[in-house]
């Protein structure tokens, strides 16, 4: 059986693991790499783009996909039951939001141990629900973490994008505008005054794609 020899997984590049054409047979913790993969479409967000998965076969018998990334870079070592057996404490969705942190090493000190994290979080209150943050620009902590479904968390983004504009004299021109020449000087005016295009959208009633083709691209007359 032939064990993946890799000095420091955590300095493993993205070009490294995609010039990983063959891990048949390879060992990863628990994880033995089998023959079959296949490129699985991902869903990021608003985009999605292939991921290249291996069949895996854990040391308890059970199989499944794992992303090559996760298998180089030591993210994962053992299927999630076998895990479980380890912290028979928590929910296996509890478990699972634990180690995703863990191993995107975005969980505080006080949360290395998972019985603190626990008592700090909570369980989930049902399936539909992820754990996320009230602030995106601050780390995860006991106030700053909640489970939350994604309607809830839509509606958390929403309201912090929803700030207030202050009008000064470029964005007060924008908004008065009236013919689309008006408008266009008005928004160059605008952009040299500093505003980003999603405030003069704002003040415009407009998308900021919409006020960045107003800005850029020139109607051509018939």
């Amino acid at each position: 059986m032939k064990s993946a020899n890799i000095a420091n997984p955590k300095e493993v590049t993205s070009q490294q693991v995609r010039s990983c054409d063959d891990l048949t047979g390879m060992q990863f913790g628990k994880w033995t790499a089998l023959n079959s993969f296949k490129d699985v479409r991902k869903s990021f967000g608003p985009r999605t783009q292939l991921v290249r998965m291996w069949l895996c076969r854990c040391e308890c018998g059970r199989e499944k996909l794992v992303r090559t990334n996760n298998l180089i870079k030591g993210l994962t070592k053992r299927c999630l039951h076998c895990a479980r057996r380890k912290y028979p404490e928590c929910s296996r969705k509890m478990l699972a939001a634990w180690l995703r942190l863990k191993n995107s090493s975005q969980l505080p000190k006080e949360w290395q141990d998972i019985k603190v994290f626990l008592m700090n979080v909570g369980e989930p209150p049902s399936k539909d629900v992820q754990l996320t943050r009230r602030d995106l620009a601050k780390p995860h902590s006991k106030e700053n973490t909640l489970w939350a479904s994604h309607a809830e968390i839509r509606q958390m983004r929403r309201k912090k994008s929803e700030t207030p504009i202050v009008f000064d004299e470029a964005l007060r021109k924008v908004r008065d505008a009236k013919t689309r020449k008006e408008r266009r000087f008005c928004i160059f005016e605008a952009r040299i005054a500093g505003h980003t295009y999603e405030v003069i959208g704002k003040a415009a009633g407009r998308t900021k794609q919409c006020v960045h083709n107003i800005l850029t691209r020139v109607r051509k007359r018939p």
